[in-house]
């Protein structure tokens, strides 16, 4: 017997993938109460950017974020409005961000365009549109610059979170603090950053005053034991060491010279 009269096999909060659905069917639901999916507006900034497939002049660079955070937030379940390249001034940007409004988005996704400079006008675009912003950079590597606000529009919050350009910094802190964000407005429980326990691979400085999140390879040791070797390069523009690693390998603020062998922790990645 596959189930009765009375049993509960599909809960609030569910997300309903393909075998719920057969499930439900089966069950003979001809319909069921969902939340809708949240729209998650992408928008890449910067005048440099250029797309796959264009040659690249002097100081341009390729829009690789574009495309690894839009497979993120489609794989954590939302629905992508993709905006594009925005050139950095405050009048395409405010033009932008209004159109996402107007597409009634509940979370615009920025990259780029996050920090203090004279080129950095996320901030203050949104600002003038009304968002309020709570968080405005992180002490965190990769991934400092960091911004987080909300508006109130047509009894609705709208929230925007702005992230880094640099590619690995972006990807990273969407899976720290955007990812839960998305779970939470889909109605999810959200998936705090879960951290395991390993040993070190390999001597690790004293850290400073930014957390940081380390891409490392993981192999089980003689005792079975996680093993968890940082790479040399952390350069936050390189993709391919994020590729190639299986973790992240997590150092705390002002954490103090480890030898190889001590315990650390980590978090993995998909």
């Amino acid at each position: 017997l596959d189930f009765q009269m009375g049993d509960v096999l599909l809960k609030a909060k569910d997300r309903l993938t393909s075998f719920r659905l057969a499930l439900a069917a089966s069950m003979n639901h001809a319909s069921l109460p969902v939340i809708e999916r949240p729209k998650v507006a992408l928008i890449s900034t910067g005048d440099e950017l250029v797309m796959p497939g264009q040659a690249t002049g002097p100081g341009q660079i390729i829009a690789s974020n574009t495309f690894g955070l839009g497979a993120s937030v489609e794989n954590v379940g939302a629905v992508l409005h993709d905006f594009g390249i925005v050139e950095d001034t405050h009048n395409a940007l405010e033009g932008i961000f209004q159109s996402a409004l107007d597409a009634d988005c509940d979370l615009i996704l920025t990259t780029g365009g996050a920090s203090v400079g004279d080129h950095d006008l996320v901030l203050p675009v949104a600002e003038k549109l009304g968002f309020i912003f709570e968080i405005t950079k992180i002490a965190m590597r990769p991934g400092k610059p960091f911004l987080f606000g909300k508006l109130q529009r047509d009894g609705k919050t709208v929230y925007l979170c702005g992230l880094a350009g640099n590619p690995v910094s972006s990807l990273v802190a969407f899976h720290v603090f955007v990812r839960p964000l998305i779970q939470t407005l889909s109605g999810q429980t959200a998936e705090a950053v879960t951290m395991q326990t390993a040993v070190l691979g390999r001597d690790m400085p004293q850290n400073d005053e930014r957390a940081e999140f380390m891409r490392a390879t993981v192999e089980k040791g003689a005792n079975g034991a996680l093993i968890a070797t940082a790479f040399e390069s952390q350069d936050s523009s390189m993709l391919a060491n994020l590729v190639r690693a299986d973790c992240l390998l997590y150092r705390p603020v002002h954490a103090p010279f480890a030898p190889k062998g001590s315990p650390c922790k980590i978090v993995f990645i998909a």
